[in-house]
């Protein structure tokens, strides 16, 4: 994540303007609060984009047998593949030189590489074909097939970083660091619905976030617009964008009416869990001087 003060000036005009094609098989819808800002430029969401049965395996299978981390921030997260230092605003992004004097755990990627992330994200949709970052690791990975890779050759590596919300637990408007990270962000969004802020110049709106679905941040959407996790305690999900198989049991719905949507309360039980895959410019992360940061980076 990088302050909330990041400029789109920072990035080429190409990265600006990447045009993403969505697969003819995929839809891309969302409800926004805000009648005056029916549309980003740049912003997909994909309702139901894993189904309900994959979702159960991820969350039971790949997270809860894992161990979460509990670091400086409220909130509980996991790290996949290349471990990203991640600080708070007043201090520098600190990111060691070696990967092994982390006291984070980096877990295998290859929990989610071979069905979602190579298969369905990479393979099936293209959701990373206009990302430079990706053409890297891509070149990269051919490269060393042929064994004709070339040490001085930018480097990137894809990510996933799994964060867990409790309650209504969120996180302050942000454009991830253009430095640091490539032109597209991902996300799937997990268990229960959230509105995710998007904010540029004077203009706000929430997005609704459903369960099981998938946004993708390109273009002015990724450069030019902070998103954010809000903290409001109650959630309205318009009937169309219910998914009854994922909130089967949460205890956390005030109305069971939903002829016209639901309300959702944000109570202390109340959890939603998001997968964010990007790809890290291995190049452009900020590195301290040392093999280890100076200062405890709160990531």
């Amino acid at each position: 994540m990088s302050s909330p003060s990041s400029s789109s000036s920072e990035v080429s005009e190409q990265q600006q303007h990447c045009s993403f094609v969505v697969p003819l098989h995929l839809v891309s819808n969302y409800y926004s609060t805000n009648p005056k800002v029916n549309t980003i430029p740049g912003l997909y969401v994909f309702p139901n984009y894993i189904s309900q049965e994959e979702a159960e395996h991820i969350v039971n299978n790949i997270l809860d047998a894992n161990g979460w981390c509990s670091g400086e921030i409220c909130r509980r997260q996991q790290h996949y593949g290349y471990l990203y230092y991640h600080t708070r605003h007043h201090l520098p992004n600190l990111q060691p030189k070696k990967q092994e004097v982390s006291s984070l755990k980096s877990l295998d990627f290859d929990s989610f590489w071979s069905e979602l992330f190579w298969d369905k994200m990479i393979k099936r949709d293209g959701l990373f074909n206009c990302d430079t970052s990706y053409h890297v690791w891509k070149n990269n990975l051919e490269s060393n097939t042929r064994e004709q890779h070339d040490e001085n050759a930018k480097r990137a590596e894809p990510q996933c970083l799994v964060n867990e919300y409790m309650g209504n637990q969120g996180i302050a408007s942000h454009v991830d660091n253009v430095n640091a990270f490539g032109d597209v962000i991902v996300g799937i969004s997990l268990l229960n619905p959230v509105y995710m802020t998007f904010r540029k110049d004077k203009l706000e709106t929430r997005i609704l976030l459903p369960p099981n679905s998938c946004y993708i941040l390109t273009g002015e959407s990724r450069f030019e617009w902070r998103h954010g996790i809000t903290h409001m305690k109650q959630i309205y999900v318009p009937r169309e964008y219910l998914v009854p198989e994922a909130t089967k049991s949460s205890t956390n719905s005030s109305s069971e009416d939903e002829t016209e949507g639901k309300m959702f309360i944000r109570e202390e039980n109340y959890r939603r869990i998001s997968l964010t895959f990007r790809f890290i410019k291995i190049d452009g992360t900020k590195k301290v001087e040392g093999n280890e940061p100076k200062e405890e980076g709160a990531w």
